[in-house]
């Protein structure tokens, strides 16, 4: 028997399921980097206001979500987060098929108008700044 999937846009309601799903599918992180994954604290509120989170339902339960941030030139994926529950059911690959060809246009038009500039400053360490706990090129 397959598993009923549907998907919705967030809405305001739904801040604290988004934490809530956030928050475990990140945990395990924390004592690898040393901190709480920027995720865990996001304000899912501001958020739904301001990004596009879509939520994965499998069988009526929330198993997953997409958030993104419509830029005039890109999409940035800001998190994708699937429940420990739902690991290893492509719950991922779904959100990110969703989206496929968003995604794809966005990294199409970067490489694009970024291929001459990036082949000129290949990527190295020295690239590297420290930004909000993590690293940065």
């Amino acid at each position: 028997m397959s598993a009923s999937i549907t998907v919705r846009a967030a809405a305001a309601g739904d801040a604290a399921p988004i934490r809530d799903l956030t928050r475990a599918a990140y945990a395990k992180w924390a004592p690898i980097i040393g901190r709480e994954p920027l995720p865990i604290a996001a304000d899912y509120v501001a958020a739904i206001k301001n990004h596009r989170i879509d939520l994965l339902y499998r069988d009526g339960t929330l198993a997953g979500l997409i958030e993104m941030i419509p830029e005039a030139h890109h999409l940035v994926i800001e998190n994708v987060a699937v429940s420990s529950s739902a690991r290893r059911g492509g719950n991922q690959k779904q959100l990110i098929k969703l989206h496929k060809k968003s995604i794809e246009s966005a990294v199409s038009d970067l490489c694009r108008s970024n291929s001459r500039l990036l082949a000129r400053y290949p990527r190295t360490d020295a690239n590297l700044a420290p930004c909000t706990g993590g690293m940065v090129i």
